[in-house]
């Protein structure tokens, strides 16, 4: 029945049972998040999908950057700074997420990222793991939504 409510409520465009809809709305995604936290980032990433895509948004990304442990390494401004000398055409908010995920797992193959040398390497494995043939477009997205946010819900302190 709520489906019919739903289409009916959209169909019609009314701005006040649009604001109506989203205070029920937020009642029951509070209701869920007191009864099923999981449930609750489940439904919170299926929104996210919907306003924006499978897209990190820099919010998340830099939420994300600084939950890294090791912490992360570098900055969105000098990341950004490394992707602009590099020429490479990648979005910056995902060079951003990458460079600082592999810096903080892996700083023993890579390097320091304190010296120009380290610092190439980064760029080529930052690369090379965004490009990876092997899947899609929205990896990036896709390891966010199914490893790191598992892993936060698993290590969530209840």
């Amino acid at each position: 029945m709520h489906e019919e409510y739903l289409e009916e409520i959209v169909k019609k465009g009314s701005n006040d049972d649009m604001v109506a809809l989203a205070k029920v709305f937020d009642k029951a995604m509070d209701y869920i998040k007191e009864t099923d936290s999981e449930k609750y980032d489940k439904l919170e990433m299926k929104m996210h999908e919907i306003v924006y895509g499978k897209v990190i948004t820099e919010e998340m990304a830099k939420e994300w950057v600084e939950s890294m442990r090791p912490l992360a390494k570098w900055t969105m401004e000098e990341t950004t700074n490394i992707l602009k000398s590099s020429g490479l055409n990648i979005d910056p908010i995902q060079f951003y997420v990458v460079m600082n995920m592999l810096s903080s797992d892996m700083k023993d193959v890579l390097g320091s990222g304190d010296d120009e040398e380290s610092i190439e390497k980064y760029v080529e494995a930052t690369k090379d793991w965004l490009n990876d043939g092997d899947v899609s477009s929205d990896k990036l997205y896709n390891y966010y939504k199914y490893v790191v946010k598992a892993w936060q819900f698993k290590n969530k302190e209840l």
